[in-house]
């Protein structure tokens, strides 16, 4: 029955509730007006009047009630049919009981289509369970409910919903689900497309990877082989030093090494760039030796440095090559941010941190050490991004300098941190753990006061190598014998322990192309004497012997190319002198 009808019912009954109050009104009447007096008859006429006056501002309230509940329809209308997502109403079974302009639209049917209709029909069969599964918990719980499946249009065209569903009752006091549903295509197909972007951004990072993998191991026999060469340089030029008495010529001598040190380095840094290696770390002062690094990195640049740094800097247990190598890459980035030239701040100081002040770093001592420019600064949305690997934000940059750089303060247990504003440049802070054991005495004043004796077996299968390293020996009192490979140098340890003739040290070049290692003779040396002092030599600083010695029978390590007062040290802490 239409709402019409129910009007026209209601209002017959008013007519018939109207004609049986006036006929019960008329019987208390008085037959004969005209027997009434003036007043009366004016008083029937003014409440007459009131009556009329009365149910014209009746008629006037409902007029405007009315009109409010027209615009209240309206208002629903838009709010209901033309909102901007499908509004739905579904059975316990699944049925749809009612449906918005919208949710039709959506489902491409009309409205009157929808009803009684399972809501399945416009779900893509895959996704019906988990619309199943959505009213199930629904009803059970009483809770709101959300999910998100694949409906379908009635031509067949398929896109992604989210239906918010709540239980309510309808007016015969059944339980109903109340459901929104918004078309999320549009999200799904970004989500999709940020996957795939993602995808091909690990594939072109596994790429990378596996390219920087092929480097490091060419990087690593290169190493070998130029710091083989480099060792032997090294160490003539130490000799040549000792036996110079010419002050310009050993100047010039000190020189040259402090050029060949810095050499040495560009093998290192080429292994912490492909395969980054675990530090070697030793106990050191940082600033003069930082200093020393940046007025390098500098020689021949538009900028110029000022250093600035607190006279009671703390020691840290720092690798000088791989904080140099973070050094120089701060300090070509300032030289960058700055082509017109400029000035960079380098200074350092000691610093204590409770953990709170830089959420990565544990409460304690840390030297800190600055490096400001002055430059162009570095955009807000660059920031958080600047240390991921491969990405720059210069045209030829390839995104690996200040990953590089974060990895190796990341190994030294320390962190760094940036700050910066464009156009007024850049400020870089490194943290380094404070060490809190005092330093080995310098090498070069142990090589310049150590005398030893005894015999040292020297094992290495390039003879520039054996030839320095005995030259050295010597010059410091020891006797020397060299093998080429590890099986004369065992046989030679054989043959010496079995006569009582006492090797006071062992060193070992740890790889022999076609003979045997250091690792291997070392467990036979072991078999013999398990106290005498053998120490491991290589080209590869990142050999897993170099960073652990003691656990593969070794005393201490020692990486190719070393200066001479290196060696000399090493073995001033670990041989006992014959006497």
């Amino acid at each position: 029955m239409s709402i019409n009808d129910k009007r026209s019912i209601t209002d017959a009954e008013l007519r018939r509730r109207a004609e049986a109050a006036s006929a019960g009104r008329a019987a208390h009447a008085p037959e004969d007006l005209e027997s009434l007096s003036p007043d009366e008859i004016r008083r029937l006429v003014h409440e007459l009047r009131v009556h009329q006056i009365e149910l014209e501002m009746q008629n006037e309230e409902l007029r405007r009630a009315q009109a409010d509940l027209d615009a209240a329809r309206a208002r629903y209308f838009d709010l209901y049919h033309l909102a901007p997502i499908g509004y739905v109403s579904v059975s316990e079974k699944g049925l749809l009981l009612e449906a918005n302009l919208t949710a039709a639209g959506m489902l491409g049917v009309v409205r009157s289509a929808l009803a009684r209709q399972p809501m399945t029909r416009f779900i893509v069969p895959e996704d019906q369970d988990v619309f199943y599964r959505h009213n199930r918990r629904l009803f059970e719980s009483g809770e709101p409910q959300a999910c998100e499946l694949r409906m379908q249009k009635k031509d067949g065209t398929k896109f992604w919903a989210r239906l918010e569903s709540n239980v309510s009752q309808d007016e015969d006091g059944a339980n109903v689900c109340r459901t929104a549903v918004s078309d999320i295509s549009v999200q799904k197909q970004a989500d999709e497309d940020h996957v795939k972007l993602e995808h091909l951004r690990l594939e072109t990072q596994m790429q990378q990877t596996q390219k920087l993998e092929s480097l490091g191991v060419l990087a690593s026999g290169i190493a070998h082989d130029f710091n083989d060469l480099m060792g032997g340089i090294f160490g003539y030029i130490d000799l040549a030093i000792a036996k110079s008495k010419d002050e310009t010529v050993s100047q010039y001598l000190k020189k040259a090494v402090a050029t060949i040190d810095r050499a040495r380095g560009l093998t290192a840094q080429l292994l912490t760039f492909a395969k980054g290696g675990a530090p070697l770390q030793k106990i050191t002062t940082v600033f003069p030796f930082i200093r020393d690094t940046v007025q390098f990195a500098l020689s021949g640049a538009n900028v110029s440095c000022r250093f600035d740094a607190a006279d009671d800097l703390w020691l840290c247990n720092i690798d000088t090559t791989q904080i140099a190598q973070l050094i120089e890459n701060l300090v070509l980035n300032a030289q960058q941010a700055m082509p017109d030239g400029g000035t960079i701040d380098v200074t350092a100081c000691n610093c204590h941190l409770e953990g709170q002040e830089l959420p990565s770093l544990t409460r304690g001592d840390y030297v800190r050490v600055s490096i400001r420019d002055y430059g162009i600064g570095i955009l807000k949305e660059s920031l958080p991004r600047i240390f991921d690997p491969f990405y720059t934000t210069k045209t030829k940059g390839r995104g690996l300098g200040l990953a590089t750089c974060y990895s190796i303060i990341h190994r030294h247990g320390g962190t760094i941190d940036v700050e910066s504003e464009p156009g007024r440049g850049s400020t870089f802070h490194v943290y380094l753990p404070a060490s809190v054991d005092v330093g080995s005495t310098d090498a070069a004043d142990a090589a310049g006061t150590h005398e030893g004796s005894g015999t040292i077996i020297v094992m290495d299968d390039e003879e520039v190598m054996r030839d320095t390293i005995k030259n050295i020996l010597e010059s410091h009192g020891y006797t020397v014998v060299c093998a080429r490979e590890g099986r004369e140098a065992v046989h030679f340890f054989t043959e010496e322990t079995t006569a009582h003739h006492p090797i006071v040290a062992v060193i070992l070049d740890l790889t022999v192309p076609g003979g045997m290692g250091g690792k291997a003779a070392v467990a036979e040396i072991r078999k013999k004497n398990p106290e005498v002092p053998i120490f491991a030599a290589s080209g590869y600083a990142d050999d897993p012997v170099i960073k652990n010695p003691g656990g593969y029978g070794f005393t201490s390590s020692i990486t190719k190319p070393f200066r001479g007062s290196e060696l000399i040290d090493m073995l001033e802490r670990y041989v006992t002198k014959v006497t």
